[in-house]
């Protein structure tokens, strides 16, 4: 396969995450809207004791990223590479590539990264795999940038998921 096939595969893999982020509507009222694309996201809401959690809180298992591995390399890898550091075909999901991209600034929400890597992907068969796969592969990505692992595993929930900020750094 030359590399010219893989530009519109980067292209749609690209489009689908930016679509997330092109949104300019508040989301601060609702748990649920639509982009003026018409892409749903999450809103980042506070819980019923008015916290809110951080990647760097320990919010998956190590055992959960360790099922994520697994599921990536089969699913994943053969895109976005095994070491992560994407390639002709995808974006790398370590480092600054995937962190300041999805951090509070710009779309804020553990949520909305679920629910944008839920629609789109794998690019051939987008939310073909079940919700438990999908986060367990969230929890591995959180692994690879060094986020801490936890108690409890990453829910499930898309809206328990958007109580969850992705932050560059550790909040002070």
């Amino acid at each position: 396969m030359t590399s010219t096939t893989h530009v519109p595969a980067l292209g749609l893999c690209l489009a689908s995450l930016l679509a997330f982020a092109g949104s300019t509507e508040d989301r601060t009222p609702t748990t649920r809207s639509a982009s003026s694309e018409g892409t749903p996201f999450v809103t980042r809401q506070a819980s019923a004791d008015g916290a809110t959690r951080s990647v760097w809180d320990g919010v998956y298992t190590a055992a959960q990223a360790g099922r994520g591995r697994k599921e990536y390399l089969a699913t994943c890898a053969i895109c976005h590479s095994n070491d992560l550091r994407g390639g002709d075909m995808a974006p790398g999901l370590i480092g600054n590539s995937l962190v300041e991209y999805w951090s509070e600034d710009a779309i804020g929400s553990v949520g909305n990264l679920f629910e944008s890597i839920r629609e789109t992907m794998p690019e051939d068969a987008p939310g073909d795999l079940s919700d438990r796969v999908y986060a367990d592969i969230l929890a591995f990505l959180f692994e690879a940038n060094k986020f801490p692992a936890g108690d409890e595993e990453l829910a499930r929930d898309v809206e328990q998921l958007g109580l969850i900020t992705i932050e560059p750094a550790p909040p002070e």
